[in-house]
Order: structure tokens, then C-alpha cells, then sequence
């Protein structure tokens, strides 16, 4: 089942580089439930794809679904690192899961 935010509610916004993320939490339990980001590629295809990606990880998140699992779930590509070998997100919902989990503000919920 759904859990349904109240009207108003707390959040914490964050920069990504290409697109800041603003994170809506459940002022009953303090639980990260939504996610919104801005884009500035305004009007176009991507402007969408990064709103219905924000769309999709929200609805997961409010049915339950741990962040973790979006994290583990979304494809990946291989890329150099720091000097070392690292999978990092394909797309940019998964650019939104791996941020919002590495700055701790969705994960361990």
C-alpha cells in the first residue's frame, strides 16, 4: 500500500553537478519519500526523463521499496576511477539513487 505525504512536509536539497535534487520526508517518521530534481535542460527530452525518473524512485519509495534495492537494480557501465576500475549508473535514475544512497540522505531507511 501507498503512503500518502501530508500536504506539507520537510526537505533537504542537494547538488548533483548537472542538477540539483530536493528530497521530501515524512514529517511523522522522518522517512525520505520523495524525490524532485531540476534539470536545466528545460523543455526537452531529458527535462522529462530526469521528472519521471524522480516520478518512479517517489512511488517506489512511498510503496517500500529500500533504496538499496533501486540502487542494486539499475543499470550500470564500467568507468576508471580514482585510479581503479568502478560500474557507475547508466542513466540518469540511477545517477539519482547512487547520490541520494552515497550522501546518506535515503539509505539505511
Amino acid at each position: 500500500m501507498r503512503l500518502r505525504l501530508p500536504n506539507r512536509r520537510p526537505q533537504t536539497t542537494f547538488d548533483m553537478g548537472r542538477y540539483s535534487i530536493a528530497v521530501g520526508f515524512d514529517p511523522r517518521t522522518g522517512k525520505a519519500l520523495e524525490v524532485f530534481a531540476d534539470d536545466p535542460h528545460r523543455g526537452t527530452e531529458y527535462e522529462f526523463l530526469v521528472s519521471d525518473a524522480c516520478t518512479v524512485i517517489s512511488i517506489a519509495l512511498q510503496y517500500g521499496v529500500p533504496i538499496e534495492a533501486l540502487t542494486s537494480s539499475v543499470g550500470r557501465i564500467p568507468a576508471f576511477r580514482l585510479g581503479r576500475q568502478v560500474d557507475i549508473a547508466a542513466s540518469p535514475i540511477g545517477e539519482i539513487v547512487d547520490k541520494a544512497e552515497s550522501c546518506g540522505i535515503l539509505a539505511g531507511e
